[in-house]
C-alpha cells in the first residue's frame, strides 16, 4: 500500500475513533454524514470549519483535540495540544513524521 494512503486510513481512523470517543456511535455517524468526513482527507481545514458550523468554535475544539490525540497515537508521535496551531498544520505535520518512517530514505547522497 501506498504510505499517503495509508496515512490516509490513518487519518479517517482518527476521525472516526475521536468523535466516537466524545458521541455515541449513532451520533458521530451523523456528524461524519453531515460533515462529509472524506473532506479531511483533501481539506483538513475545511473539515474543521464544518465542524464548527454545527458545534461551535469551542465545541469543535473539543472533537479537534480528540481527533489529533488519536491520529498522533496512531503515528506513534507526541501530540502537543497547543491551540495556535490550525488543525490542519498539526494533520499536516503527523503526516509528514509518518512519511518520514514509512519512505524509503535516499542514501545516495
Amino acid at each position: 500500500m501506498d504510505a499517503e494512503k495509508e496515512f490516509g486510513g490513518i487519518l479517517l481512523a482518527a476521525v472516526d475513533e475521536g468523535l466516537q470517543a466524545i458521541l455515541e456511535d449513532q451520533q458521530a455517524k451523523a456528524v461524519n454524514w453531515h460533515v462529509k468526513r472524506l473532506m479531511v482527507l483533501s481539506n483538513p481545514g475545511a473539515f474543521i470549519r464544518a465542524l464548527q458550523t454545527i458545534f461551535g468554535a469551542q465545541g469543535a475544539w473539543i472533537f479537534e483535540d480528540a481527533i489529533l490525540r488519536k491520529l498522533y497515537e496512531k503515528v506513534d508521535e507526541k501530540y502537543d495540544s497547543n491551540n495556535d496551531i490550525p488543525f490542519e498544520e498539526h494533520v499536516r505535520k503527523a503526516q509528514m513524521l509518518f512519511l518520514s518512517r514509512t519512505l524509503p530514505k535516499n542514501n545516495d547522497a
